[in-house]
């Protein structure tokens, strides 16, 4: 009877086409520092606008791969772990070629994320760059 099952279980999953792809790690980058553009909106004005120096010491970002499509997931300036894909972002790929991989992560509320990784031969994070369009107008309404 168990053997029955067992094959009926297998033959179920093989005929349902139910496959688990594996997710693989493709790069990390831990720490940031560079700088920051605030543009002139709701809660930047006068002074405040334009380039920073900024830096996340303790922020990371791990970027993922299952199948063919990607998710960033990082770690921010208050220690929270998002993941795009759960956080509601769409990952689409801009470009994937040895040494390049650019993302861009669409959400629904008009933020836009633009990801730029420069890869050595062995996938190692040489640089990584995030770039930011929040997607308000001036009045803080799209």
């Amino acid at each position: 009877m168990s053997k029955y099952l067992a094959l009926t279980t297998l033959a179920w999953c093989l005929g349902s086409g139910v496959a688990h792809a594996q997710t693989s790690i493709v790069t990390r980058c831990i720490g940031s520092e560079g700088y920051s553009y605030y543009a002139e909106g709701p809660l930047v004005k006068g002074k405040d606008v334009g380039w920073r120096k900024d830096s996340i010491e303790n922020g990371s970002y791990l970027v993922t791969r299952t199948g063919s499509d990607y998710d960033v997931i990082y770690t921010d300036a208050a220690n929270r772990t998002v993941s795009t894909r759960e956080d509601g972002g769409a990952v689409l790929t801009v470009a994937d070629k040895p040494g390049s991989l650019v993302l861009l992560s669409v959400y629904s509320t008009g933020l836009v994320e633009t990801w730029a990784f420069h890869l050595n031969e062995s996938g190692t994070a040489l640089s990584c760059i995030r770039s930011i369009d929040m997607g308000l107008s001036s009045n803080g309404i799209r």
